[in-house]
């Protein structure tokens, strides 16, 4: 079973926040609608944070040759020193370089930032 987890930049502290998404669609902190929202688990509780919106992305359930989670939003370098920009688009599949299926990136992939923390790697892209 894949594991769905989504992150967000907490509206209040600025800090990545990380766990399942929900979207509330009757009021926010601002008193505008909607709001999206991280569920975050704790074993005691369960804490919510109000997340920026357009900062909302989703494990794309796969790891780079780090170990390290890639989402939507983050950029990758290749082996050839290529960097590219993750994307979803519909029906499960993801945009690295190319079109591949949940189940099949590469290990060969390295994260090397995001598109919020490192503006400046869409200039490589």
């Amino acid at each position: 079973m894949r594991e769905i987890e989504y992150r967000g930049i907490d509206v209040k502290s600025g800090e990545w926040k990380f766990g399942s998404l929900v979207i509330n669609r009757y009021t926010n902190i601002n008193g505008d609608d909607p709001s999206f929202l991280i569920y975050e688990f704790d074993p005691y509780e369960g804490i919510i944070y109000e997340v920026d919106k357009e900062s909302v992305g989703q494990y794309i359930g796969k790891h780079d040759a780090h170990n390290n989670k890639i989402y939507e939003g983050d950029f990758v370098k290749d082996n050839r020193g290529s960097i590219w920009e993750v994307s979803f688009f519909d029906q499960g599949m993801y945009w690295i370089p190319f079109t591949f299926p949940c189940n099949s990136a590469p290990k060969s992939f390295e994260v090397v930032g995001n598109k919020w923390d490192n503006p400046e790697l869409s200039e490589l892209v």
